[in-house]
């Protein structure tokens, strides 16, 4: 497999515009190392790196469904496969920001009295 691209993979799990971080939750949630996941959407791990790199799936039913079997198609992968594991990576990543944004608000609310 190219380094260079597998890297690229790498660094595109932190930025959501990528399919690599849907896919990076998904894994993690799963337990799920890249040869799982490859085997799982039946490619190779070579061709896992580059469907990584594609754009995420638009978030509007019609839009989501043919951004993800566009990709399926290109790559010969399994399409039902790659909806869940976009769906799901998408909900924890929206899980996590809520947290981290909410944690603020909680702890200010704690800090007030009970009123009595």
């Amino acid at each position: 497999m190219n380094a260079a691209l597998r890297e690229m993979a790498k660094k595109a799990e932190s930025r959501p515009f990528y399919l690599a971080a849907s896919l990076r939750l998904y894994m993690d949630s799963e337990g799920m190392n890249e040869a799982a996941l490859a085997k799982a959407l039946g490619c190779k791990e070579d061709t896992l790196a580059e469907v990584r790199l594609c754009r995420a799936p638009r978030g509007e039913a019609n839009e989501f469904q043919s951004d993800v079997d566009r990709i399926a198609a290109q790559f010969a992968i399994h399409a039902t496969v790659l909806a869940e594991a976009c769906r799901r990576g998408e909900v924890l990543r929206k899980m996590r920001e809520s947290t981290t944004t909410d944690a603020g608000a909680y702890m200010a609310a704690r800090d007030q009295e009970d009123p009595v």
